[in-house]
């Protein structure tokens, strides 16, 4: 419970003071808008996926333990509330995390883009004609 609060107050720290990574023309923190843009991207691989109940099952166990790495990573960037290391700390907390979040986000995306038949290692990707439905 400690830690949302934490999180809470890094957020409304964050949405309260410019910063580095907060572009001028935004209003949330880059941290936020990529979680954001994440959770879209992971919804539209569920549903692009939906007859594949195996591969869903799996996913959501992959990207349950990838949140955990990046929590645990941020934690051992930064052991001590974020704050503790200084004002710019927070936003460099921020960006860390917009950064990990993003490419999470892109090994998502390749799901919805697919690939070409021949492709010897496909895996769990769906054919660029079977996207096109």
């Amino acid at each position: 419970m400690g830690k949302h609060w934490i999180l809470a107050g890094t957020l409304l720290a964050l949405l309260s003071v410019p910063a580095a990574g907060i572009a001028q023309d935004e209003e949330e923190p880059v941290c936020v808008t990529t979680d954001k843009e994440l959770n879209r991207v992971y919804k539209k691989v569920r549903a692009t996926y939906k007859d594949e109940p195996l591969f869903l099952a799996k996913l959501k166990v992959a990207q349950r333990a990838w949140i955990k790495f990046r929590d645990g990573h941020l934690d051992s960037r930064y052991p001590l509330d974020p704050q503790a290391y200084g004002t710019a700390s927070v936003n460099c907390w921020c960006l860390e995390n917009a950064e990990l979040t993003a490419a999470r986000t892109k090994q998502l995306k390749k799901w919805l883009k697919g690939t070409m038949e021949g492709d010897d290692c496909y895996g769990s990707y769906k054919f660029y004609h079977q996207l096109k439905k």
